[in-house]
């Protein structure tokens, strides 16, 4: 059996590895449902230095350090809703599968599910398993540059993108939860027109289904991150960027980076 037949099966009937999440086994939220046409947007900045030394104490990558804060976002976000579940919520994550001596311009990504462990309240658990559930995702990838990358990434998206064709996304039980994209950009200074460049936020598209975006690019030595959700299944989409940078501060202060800081209080 190849790594799309194993992942359904997985899916479907065959026992499942604790670890590795797979489709349509992610529990339903108040993001998987259908979607209204207005949308919210909200935006968090931090610099690369800081993600960079989470990143270090947890000897992991800036990828890892993204989805944990964001883990962590959701999960208090979900709680205040009573819309937490018992079982970790699954992220799709994009991922780059260019060969190190590939073309330089063009897209070449497949997709990862992992688990954001958002069944899990202390920081330093979380994402420690977060890193457990990427492995495993990744090593359900076929070779970078195969042939078979290509098959396995149409066949996995394919329910996906004909669900969301017919506009029937929303009414079962979800492929994943949310997408999580982390998307490298310049590594220095951009002008427009003479005028530096000093941010950039990223707006993404939603799907009947998938009520909440959340995308990370670099740019420039900092890290910013936007949040597109629909405005009717995702009330208050502020709360989840602010208790972002909480959850990024609950994890400085977990590995003792620097002393924890007191919660703002977010209006209603």
């Amino acid at each position: 059996m190849g790594s799309l037949g194993r992942t359904y099966f997985e899916s479907f009937t065959g026992p499942r590895d604790p670890l590795r999440a797979a489709p349509y086994r992610a529990p339903k939220t108040t993001f998987n449902t259908p979607i209204s046409a207005p949308r919210r947007f909200a935006t968090q900045l931090y610099s690369m230095k800081r993600m960079r030394a989470v990143a270090s104490a947890i000897d992991g990558s800036l990828n890892d350090v993204f989805l944990a804060i964001c883990s962590g976002a959701i999960r208090r976000y979900l709680l205040e809703l009573d819309d937490l579940p018992d079982e970790s919520i699954t992220a799709n994550v994009p991922v780059s599968v260019r060969a190190e001596d590939g073309p330089g311009m063009g897209n070449a990504i497949t997709f990862l599910l992992t688990q954001l462990r958002t069944d899990v309240e202390d920081p330093l658990e979380r994402v420690r398993l977060i890193q457990e559930s990427i492995k495993h995702g990744k090593a359900r990838l076929p070779k970078v540059g195969s042939a078979a990358m290509d098959t396995y990434t149409a066949a996995l998206m394919a329910p996906v993108m004909l669900q969301a064709v017919l506009g029937i996304g929303g009414h079962g039980r979800p492929s994943s939860n949310l997408v999580l994209s982390n998307v490298p950009g310049p590594t220095g200074a951009c002008y427009v027109e003479g005028s530096r460049l000093e941010a950039i936020f990223p707006l993404s598209l939603l799907f009947n289904g998938q009520a909440l975006n959340i995308t990370g690019v670099s740019f420039d030595g900092q890290f910013s991150i936007g949040y597109t959700g629909c405005r009717d299944n995702v009330p208050h989409l502020q709360r989840i960027a602010v208790y972002s940078g909480e959850a990024l501060e609950e994890l400085e202060a977990a590995l003792s980076l620097k002393p924890k800081r007191s919660r703002r209080r977010v209006s209603r």
